[in-house]
């Protein structure tokens, strides 16, 4: 009967842990009635202009709609498509070699060769006493305290944390991380595309703007594939009709140029401006209009970044673009000048981070791929899932940083909920060893009693859980 209970309960949560890590976005494709529709691939290849599809057109697992509207139907199960089998890859990963279950495993083993031991003792002690006595209790408390609670508490918290995490939109490459993201004292942040959006975004309001402008604007960058471009055609979406254009002529780091209702206009990158990006609109030659560009704050840094300090972690911010700009958003999110490293390379932050004990990098899992490598804790927090778990441990799924401070919150709650559930398998072994062996509890009572254990820690397990 023991037996049987303690197999029960671990393919029970080894069942568990599959129903709660399978889940995830399922194949589809556009179907009649909808013409067309964008969905960005930044999950799959971490390019972030969306691709567009029409109709009838097969869309990949991981793809997310970025506008219009989309009716779909599944067309393969989510193994047979090539994002699934990325996940398939991580969730076998995810609890395999694990430092912290592997303990357990070694604590449950000694917790059964001490009670074994101790059945023997105390049956070869009492045997001159009352044979039958020795038997029964010795028995006893070898069904009673069954190892079973500690054998599966750990992994059954660990596969809780990975649910968790998925459902705050982490992907985590490796359950292991958890430890060590209870270790971290220092917070890195990359800056483009970590605390701000990858796109630029047009500073100044666009209700603000003259409509002709606007119309000159979008019709000289009308098929430019510059970041400004797709700025300018975000910013100025109600300007149609478009004029027409002749001549137009773009010439790359200078601008663009074209005649338009007979005038000579130029869209030329402005060198006043040493923080932000910026362009200025010429008309035959005379300055009319000047525009400026910055990334914008990706939602929820600013309070993340307060939360995260309010904590007591330490926090930097290195980036690759130059000081001016750097400065400007770290002293707008709270970072002190010394807390801020600017016009990095790849390996200078790489080198950084591995200067810092006890660290967690924030960056683009792909142009930070070195700095992510060398930190305790890598966070990819951009570019496609497959390459980000390369070099990261985390992908951020969700465009904003919450996840970050959610992802230490499910680290320190799994490991609570590791010590609780030992400690909850501990007093109940101890206190029902000491009872088996004075006789109060008989093998059948023992019989009965195991599974209670196992239960405790479901309980412990499920009320955590519901965080």
């Amino acid at each position: 009967d023991s037996l049987s209970g303690f197999l029960f309960l671990i393919l029970l949560s080894r069942w568990t842990q599959k129903r709660l890590q399978r889940r995830f976005l399922k194949p589809e494709e556009i179907s009649e009635g909808l013409k067309q529709a964008h969905f960005g691939m930044a999950w799959l290849s971490g390019e972030l202009k969306p691709k567009h599809f029409f109709q009838n057109a097969v869309i990949p697992a991981g793809a997310r709609l970025a506008s219009g509207e989309a009716v779909l139907k599944i067309s393969k199960l989510l193994p047979e498509t090539g994002f699934g089998e990325l996940l398939e890859k991580v969730q076998k990963f995810s609890l395999s070699k694990n430092r912290v279950v592997s303990l357990a495993d070694k604590w449950a083993q000694w917790l059964l060769a001490t009670v074994f031991a101790l059945a023997v003792i105390f049956l070869i002690a009492y045997w001159n006493i009352s044979s039958e006595d020795a038997i029964k209790r010795s028995l006893a408390l070898i069904i009673l305290a069954c190892p079973c609670a500690m054998a599966f508490g750990t992994p059954l918290a660990m596969a809780s944390a990975l649910r968790r995490s998925k459902s705050k939109g982490l992907v985590v490459r490796t359950a292991n991380i958890f430890e060590s993201v209870t270790k971290v004292k220092t917070i890195v942040f990359d800056k483009t595309g970590t605390l701000t959006d990858t796109e630029l975004s047009l500073i100044e309001p666009a209700k603000f703007i003259p409509l002709e402008i606007k119309q000159i604007v979008l019709t000289l960058e009308n098929v430019s594939v510059h970041p400004i471009a797709f700025a300018f055609r975000k910013a100025f979406s109600d300007a149609s009709p478009l004029p027409v254009a002749t001549a137009v002529s773009e010439r790359p780091g200078r601008g663009v140029s074209g005649y338009i209702n007979g005038k000579y206009y130029e869209l030329k990158k402005s060198i006043t401006h040493n923080s932000v990006t910026g362009c200025e609109l010429f008309e035959n030659g005379r300055s009319i209009f000047d525009f400026t560009f910055d990334a914008a704050i990706k939602p929820e840094a600013a309070e993340t970044i307060l939360k995260l300090r309010s904590q007591g972690y330490n926090l930097l911010l290195v980036s690759g673009d130059n000081a001016a700009s750097v400065e400007r958003l770290g002293f707008s999110l709270g970072f002190k000048r010394t807390e801020i490293f600017s016009e990095m390379s790849p390996e200078q932050k790489g080198q950084l981070i591995r200067d810092i004990n006890n660290s967690m990098m924030v960056g683009d899992g792909i142009n930070d791929s070195v700095a992510l490598m060398n930190a305790t804790v890598g966070v990819a927090a951009s570019g496609g899932m497959e390459s980000a778990l390369r070099s990261s441990d985390v992908f951020l799924a969700d465009s904003g940083l919450k996840g970050v401070a959610d992802l230490l919150e499910i680290s320190k709650d799994s490991f609570a909920l590791i010590k609780q559930n030992l400690t909850i398998s501990l007093l109940y072994n101890c206190a029902g060893a000491a009872l088996a062996l004075a006789g109060y509890i008989n093998p059948f009572v023992a019989a009965l009693l195991m599974p209670v254990s196992s239960g405790f820690i479901l309980l412990s397990t499920y009320l955590r859980g519901k965080k």
